[in-house]
């Protein structure tokens, strides 16, 4: 509540067509001086507390809030502003007080560092896009910092702290805490979706290259074909499953696995028609084991 009391000033004195006594003008004065007093006060407190559109007069813009609290609001064209961090590699820093979105694009291994995060007991998001130039075990990796320590156990080519990458492209990731960064929750919002797959429907006998970063390879042949290749996809990452599936049989399924790993067992086998099989990649042996 303000301070300034516009009652107290007299704006009807001095009276005209008399004589009035002095006292009347000093304390009209007197309130009028208190009440600038009152005005400067409360101005100065707004100045350094309001929220504002625009820097006032003379000043720079400041809207840090210091944790305050914002109730009952409804937000219309709300944004987040992004920090790119340009194309990097080696350690790299990664401030939350810069941007809730950052981008970072790979020419080489990232080892990442959090730093900047708000106090314990605040919950918040850091939302990170990577641009993965190089994929490939021996390519771009992402390595994390050990507070990240949530949900990497969901995360595709992700090895202890290290993320790899099968193929090329634009990778999201959520990092959230709670503890001022203590504890660390990552979240892949790019993947794990609907899976990749690659389709075909063969006349002949074929040999296939299965494309790097597909999940399912779905054969249509017309009818039973007696022979059948496919070669394993390369640049892979721990724990990259292949399963292939064929509407009809293919007598002799043959399977060779990709340039620098091994297939076992790698005998031929007989696909039969609205079955599968399934292949799993363990990248520390570069070895894909038939698995179903």
């Amino acid at each position: 509540m303000s301070s300034i009391n516009p009652n107290n000033i007299n704006g009807t004195y001095p009276i005209a067509g008399q004589d009035n006594d002095s006292q009347g003008f000093r304390d009209n004065f007197t309130n009028i001086k208190n009440n600038l007093a009152f005005a400067k006060t409360e101005v100065e407190d707004l100045q350094n507390n309001a929220l504002l559109k625009g820097a006032l007069s003379g000043t720079t813009l400041n809207n840090e809030m210091g944790n305050a609290q914002l109730k009952g609001v409804q937000c219309l064209r709300f944004t987040d502003t992004i920090k790119d961090l340009s194309t990097l590699s080696g350690t790299v820093t990664v401030s939350w007080q810069d941007a809730h979105y950052q981008v970072l694009t790979t020419s080489g291994a990232i080892t990442l560092a959090f730093t900047g995060w708000p106090t314990s007991g605040f919950y918040t998001t850091l939302r990170l896009q990577l641009n993965v130039t190089t994929p490939g075990t021996v390519g771009d990796t992402l390595t994390l910092p050990a507070a990240v320590s949530v949900g990497l156990e969901t995360i595709k080519g992700a090895s202890s702290q290290v993320i790899s990458f099968a193929t090329a492209g634009t990778y999201f990731f959520d990092f959230t805490t709670y503890d001022g960064g203590a504890t660390i929750a990552i979240a892949d919002v790019s993947r794990n979706r609907a899976p990749s797959y690659q389709y075909s429907a063969p006349v002949t006998n074929f040999s296939t290259v299965v494309t790097p970063g597909s999940d399912r390879v779905i054969f249509d042949p017309a009818g039973t074909l007696a022979n059948g290749t496919i070669t394993l996809p390369t640049g892979n990452v721990d724990a990259t499953t292949v399963t292939v599936s064929s509407t009809q049989i293919i007598t002799a399924f043959k399977t060779n696995p990709s340039t620098g790993t091994t297939l076992v067992p790698s005998a031929n086998i007989t696909l039969a028609a609205g079955t599968s099989v399934s292949y799993f990649y363990h990248a520390s042996e570069a070895r894909w084991y038939k698995i179903a």
